[in-house]
């Protein structure tokens, strides 16, 4: 049911290079010279190293990584060019080693920018500190403009010609992408990229495809040694590691085992990452993980999230230490992250900025004590070549380095506000919105009688408001040796530390982001000062709101109220401490480690570019004075979101020209989340619907013998390439043709997948939809009319469906279902010929869906798509 984009790319480029005069600086140049056998693109010579960001051609976009591959000239060279700044010798300043090297180790002076008195380790990196956001903003800036000049050397190493132009032409709009960790992944794929996960690439090079080392999966040291990484295994392993089996030498990465245990914390990252933008109003609190003192508040920060991504990640490899993060791949992915969650967070609260705040953790030119403001130098990188220093001040427009996040579009506040809904809008949060505005949903206004839809408030609503519920934790930065984490689970969970980060009962993990510190104090005595007087307490939270709905909705908790939620979580909240090698560390270890309960009333948002409005904090007595329940092991629980297995089996007979990696159904499937009274009220006619269609057991066959499954081959057609559902019979007026079936699911943020384009609302009073997106039958091929005929000849109604039911009497009940039907004949006849023989079968996605996908296409920088949702509009 989605239309391709068909349409070739506009070659915005070449006209652009007409247009923008020539500059000497810039790192490209239009096509004006007269010899042919040139480089399209010129390389910049400066004699110091000035952080610019990239200049030329404008604000371009930085784009999410899986939107980036889908281009694939720009993609060839992004990873042409990454290899060939990852060959640079280490030695250079400008090298890929040595600009990893300004976060922490091998702790030397980069560009001439020196330690403070006294001052020998760590590295650079700002961290507990009120410029952790800004000053990383230029260090991303210096790795994006370092390596779009090795891929404008990627670029010139093409032969003159046609190739050479395309891949220049596609290189003028490039910028570093970021990897969103937060939002539903695409149907069926991990959060985790898989273009991170495997060892090799293909790649096209002048002469001709090739097979590399891929240069996002890891950094090939070229050498490691002692001198520079001290500690072994990290001065002894020869590329960065993700999740080693161990820590010697012989330690192999296990990268498939990352995917899963982020897939399994998605949500908690997806809620935290919500609440901070819609409740954090203040710069410092918002973006510092240093505990800012007792209270009863969200002590959540964008840094501490930023920690649990950086250490689950490394899984005790080179992420989870923050003295070696920088030289994995994957950390400029994700600090293109934090910056872009940053520039979001400034777009709605742009009168808070950086505070005077005293260090309370030493960098290489900030010591302990020193007060930092919006003007403090974030060495070490120039603004200009007169030596100067970029400050928070003059870093705080994302436009000043030359790029900006698709997301962001116009710069309003309520454009900003929407896209952050429509991404990240969680079941406690404005899940209450319609997340499926954009998608099948819409289909609804097109029913017979359907009104326009409102925006909902979530589940648990009394009296206008709902109640959040958040776990604060505090504990000391430099508790352990390094990094560690704190798992915090609802219910029964296996008690193997191993099985911990996979638990369907983990709540979320919460981790400490730090350097060896006990190694650290054999080379430099100050930092055992620092582990052990100076006592740094971070915090951080964890969201508790998704699983408690999710237990109300299975009937394990009654409901959502303060009383009720207490003696729950008194008897079902645990949490444990590991380390990131896969060992438990006792509870007593941790210095100051406390997890306190809170809740606050909350008033929904009433509309798509407005958030839930935030009331006080109250603490939640009596839940965690028993600080760590010793449980008896029990098994790993089956998933929750397992589909019926009865429903789910593969059936014996498919109709033709069934797709092999889509599951045929016979009927609808239920998530766990649906309830016994959802259910039951499927089965309830009201009087509003009593007069809808009952279609009799005997009327649906499956396959059904009165459509067919053609693959489309007409060129004009939008949807060539792709399937419809085309007639084997003549259709009369107002006749059944068949049921649209899927999964149905709650429509709470982590029971939905907002990204699917088959999803369709069941009934909006119960809050349950349907989703064919992976498993349906003939009527998830039904195409929209639009650029196919002049009207639709078909529609989605609701209608009662006979179904077996052991419990009644009879054996059989009336069930509530959504299907396809020929459209009436009408007052004047017009469609009395209802579908003909062969004719495909169109209905009206409506026009709501269109301008919403449109939106979400723009909100995205998806061109292609916008194009496509604007023809069905114009048509």
């Amino acid at each position: 049911m989605r239309l391709p984009c068909t349409l070739s790319g506009v070659l915005w480029a070449s006209t652009l290079m007409r247009l923008i005069p020539y500059a000497a600086s810039l790192p490209l140049s239009p096509l004006t010279s007269d010899d042919p056998t040139a480089p399209l693109l010129q390389r910049r010579q400066s004699s110091f190293e000035v952080v610019s960001g990239i200049q030329a051609f404008g604000i371009q976009p930085r784009l999410e990584i899986r939107q980036l591959e889908q281009n694939a000239d720009q993609w060839n060279i992004y990873l042409l060019g990454l290899a060939k700044f990852q060959a640079t010798n280490q030695s250079d300043k400008l090298s890929y080693y040595q600009i990893a090297g300004i976060h922490g180790r091998p702790y030397t002076t980069w560009d001439g920018a020196p330690p403070a008195p006294g001052v020998y380790s760590p590295g650079y990196c700002a961290h507990v500190s009120n410029v952790f956001l800004t000053w990383h903003r230029p260090y991303l800036a210096l790795f994006e403009q370092t390596l779009y000049q090795h891929i404008v050397d990627a670029v010139n190493e093409f032969p003159a010609g046609a190739i050479r132009q395309r891949y220049a032409s596609v290189a003028l709009s490039w910028r570093l992408p970021y990897w969103d960790w937060a939002a539903t992944p695409p149907p069926g794929q991990s959060v985790y990229p898989t273009s991170v996960t495997s060892p090799n690439v293909t790649v096209t090079m002048p002469n001709g495809t090739a097979t590399i080392e891929n240069p996002l999966y890891a950094y090939n040291f070229h050498p490691v040694t002692h001198q520079d990484f001290y500690f072994d295994p990290f001065a002894s392993w020869n590329q960065t590691m993700r999740f080693p089996t161990n820590w010697t030498t012989s330690a192999v990465v296990q990268d498939n085992l990352i995917g899963p245990i982020l897939d399994n914390n998605r949500v908690s990252f997806q809620d935290r990452l919500y609440n901070l933008l819609t409740y954090s109003n203040n710069f410092t609190e918002f973006g510092n993980e240093a505990w800012m003192g007792p209270g009863a508040t969200n002590q959540d920060s964008l840094e501490s999230l930023h920690d649990a991504i950086h250490s689950i990640t490394g899984g005790s490899g080179h992420m989870t230490y923050l003295d070696y993060s920088a030289f994995d791949p994957l950390f400029w992915l994700h600090h293109a992250m934090i910056d872009r969650s940053f520039a979001l967070w400034q777009a709605i609260n742009n009168d808070s900025y950086v505070e005077p705040m005293a260090t309370v953790d030493q960098t290489y030119n900030f010591a302990t004590g020193q007060v930092v403001d919006v003007d403090s130098a974030l060495e070490p990188f120039h603004s200009d070549a007169g030596g100067d220093y970029w400050t928070s001040t003059s870093v705080r427009s994302i436009r000043t380095l030359g790029y900006t996040y698709a997301d962001l579009g116009d710069g309003s506040v309520s454009t900003v506000k929407t896209a952050v809904n429509t991404l990240y809008g969680s079941s406690a949060g404005s899940s209450g919105l319609s997340k499926r505005s954009d998608l099948h949903a819409e289909i609804e206004r097109e029913l017979p009688g359907a009104s326009e839809p409102d925006v909902q408030a979530p589940t648990q609503v009394t009296n206008g408001k709902y109640q959040e519920y958040l776990a604060n934790i505090v504990s000391q930065k430099f508790a352990l040796n390094g990094s560690y984490a704190i798992y915090v689970f609802m219910g029964d969970f296996d008690d193997t530390p191993s099985e911990w980060s996979m638990s369907p009962n983990l709540v979320g993990t919460h981790a400490v982001f730090a350097a060896l510190s006990g190694v650290d104090a054999a080379s430099n005595p100050q930092i055992t000062r620092r582990q052990m007087a100076n006592g740094i307490q971070v915090s951080g939270t964890l969201p508790l709101t998704s699983m408690l709905l999710a237990k109300v909705q299975s009937g394990e908790l009654p409901c959502m109220d303060i009383p009720t939620v207490t003696v729950y979580l008194n008897h079902n909240l645990h949490w444990r401490v590991g380390d990131f090698g896969g060992s438990e560390v006792p509870v007593k270890d941790v210095a100051d480690l406390a997890i306190t309960v809170v809740s606050a009333e909350v008033e929904p948002a009433t509309a798509a570019d407005e958030f839930p409005t935030w009331g006080d904090f109250t603490v939640l007595t009596n839940v965690t004075e028993v600080r760590h329940r010793r449980m008896s092991p029990k098994p790993k629980s089956s998933a929750t979101f397992a589909l019926d297995k009865a429903a789910a089996e593969p059936q014996q007979q498919v109709p033709k020209n069934w797709p092999e990696d889509i599951t045929y159904l016979t009927d609808n499937t239920y998530s766990t989340r649906v309830t016994a009274d959802q259910r039951t009220a499927l089965s309830r006619t009201l009087s509003a619907d009593a007069t809808w269609t009952q279609i009799p057991a005997a009327s649906i066959q499956a396959p059904t013998p009165l459509l067919e499954i053609r693959t489309i081959a007409d060129e004009k057609h939008p949807a060539v390439g792709q399937r419809g559902l085309f007639a084997t019979q003549h259709l009369a007026p107002d006749a059944f043709i068949c049921l649209y079936l899927g999964h149905v699911h709650t429509n709470s943020m982590s029971d939905q997948d907002p990204h699917s384009d088959y999803d369709l609302s069941l009934d909006p009073n119960l809050g349950l939809s349907v989703d064919a997106a992976h498993a349906g039958n003939e009527s998830r091929f039904t195409n929209d009319y639009r650029g196919i005929a002049e009207r639709p000849n078909a529609e989605f109604r609701d209608c009662y469906v006979e179904v077996a039911c052991a419990k009644r009497a009879a054996g059989r009940k009336w069930e509530r279902r959504v299907a396809v039907f020929v459209l009436s004949a009408g007052k004047a006849g017009k469609r009395k010929a209802g579908v003909g023989v062969g004719e495909e079968v169109l209905v009206s996605y409506g026009k709501g869906y269109w301008e919403g996908r449109r939106t979400v296409a723009g909100f995205r920088g998806d061109e292609g798509m916008v194009r496509i949702a604007q023809l069905a509009l114009d048509a």
